[in-house]
């Protein structure tokens, strides 16, 4: 099934191509319950994803690049701002949608199957893996794969949340997280397999085949979504980005987030 929507110049298309069957969306499904009854966690979502502007805006060139799930749009349209080709490799038909709508006159591709079964015809200069490696069931696997779809020169981005956080440690030490790297139940119902420390991280694009060349932590989080949303002020207006400014002076290893850049290691 391909759907396809033109641009009023007829130059540019949106297009998504159904390349495989779909995977178990169970994961997909109960996060969206989830977030349905958090607002907390859908304002920490949204404040997170504007976020990334920093590295989106600092490390990734383009001109085509290849994005590993959409989410809600955010990165995807930010990315499509400054002119960028962009690819979308999302298993869920309805952020496909809800992407297509999002953006109709865009540079955009949207290829509506797993990481795992897709396949390119052409190579990226930037492959963008924001918040999904955590998801997948080989992830050293498939960033060797991955690393074939990088055109000489080209970059691979990935970000993904830190074990090791401020927020962790202090839920570690009032007993509520039996280890650093503890999955609740409520992660592994939406599809988590791991979280990662900055050591395993690297660990695994290293034996993936990867220089690394930038590791950066952002967004200090003293407490988890629900007790910072219960704080008397606009979570992505006003404390996000209060957070993001104090997280760029401390160890990366107390940030909630890690970005990394890195190359094939031939490169």
């Amino acid at each position: 099934m391909e759907l396809a929507a033109s641009a009023g110049n007829g130059l540019c298309v949106c297009a998504i191509e159904n390349e495989a069957p779909m995977n178990d969306r169970s994961g997909v499904g109960e996060l969206r319950t989830t977030q349905r009854h958090n607002s907390a966690s859908q304002s920490a979502d949204l404040a997170i994803r504007r976020l990334d502007r920093w590295w989106l805006d600092a490390f990734v060139r383009g001109p085509h690049v290849l994005e590993l799930g959409c989410g809600d749009g955010t990165s995807t349209q930010m990315l499509d701002a400054r002119g960028l080709a962009v690819d979308v490799v999302e298993k869920d038909a309805d952020f496909c949608q809800n992407l297509l709508a999002r953006l109709p006159g865009a540079r955009l591709t949207i290829h509506e199957c797993a990481y795992e079964s897709f396949s390119p015809t052409r190579a990226y200069d930037d492959v963008v893996f924001a918040r999904s490696l955590d998801q997948v069931e080989a992830p050293v696997s498939l960033l060797e794969r991955i690393r074939g779809w990088i055109a000489p020169g080209g970059r691979l981005h990935v970000v993904v949340q830190n074990a090791e956080s401020l927020h962790r440690r202090i839920g570690q030490a009032l007993g509520h997280l039996p280890s650093l790297t503890h999955l609740s139940q409520k992660s592994l119902a939406a599809g988590h397999k791991r979280v990662y420390t900055k050591l395993t991280l690297l660990q695994d694009l290293e034996a993936a085949g990867y220089r690394v060349r930038e590791c950066e932590g952002f967004l200090l989080k003293p407490f988890d979504y629900d007790s910072l949303g219960r704080l008397d002020m606009p979570l992505v207006e006003e404390l996000f980005p209060a957070l993001f400014a104090v997280g760029r002076d401390v160890p990366d290893e107390l940030c909630c987030q890690l970005y990394v850049l890195a190359s094939a290691k031939e490169s």
